[in-house]
């Protein structure tokens, strides 16, 4: 496994990829909540603002679940595509669906 080293300014940095935790929050939701590393779980700064929003619109519960059916959605997209990338690189005179 391979992670980008994270660099900061005297406080502890972590790489998180969010693939490796994605079964398990599927199976337990409510763990994200107080997920000692959340903040760093995210793919991206979009991901925390739509954290912050659901969990100030939504119960805690549904809160949760909505915010791991947006990592969900986002590790399936991001396999599709890059799938879809692979395969376009071995076909090169296919065109890509837009």
């Amino acid at each position: 496994m391979r992670l980008t080293r994270v660099r900061t300014d005297g406080a502890r940095g972590h790489a998180i990829d969010y693939h490796h935790l994605i079964g398990t929050l599927r199976r337990k939701p409510q763990a994200l909540r107080y997920l000692v590393y959340r903040e760093a779980l995210f793919p991206r700064a979009a991901y925390a603002r739509a954290w912050t929003a659901l969990d100030a619109a939504l119960p805690p519960r549904d809160a949760c679940r909505a915010m791991v059916g947006l990592l969900v959605l986002a590790s399936t997209r991001e396999a599709v595509e890059n799938r879809i990338g692979r395969s376009s690189r071995r076909h090169p005179g296919r065109r890509q669906a837009a």
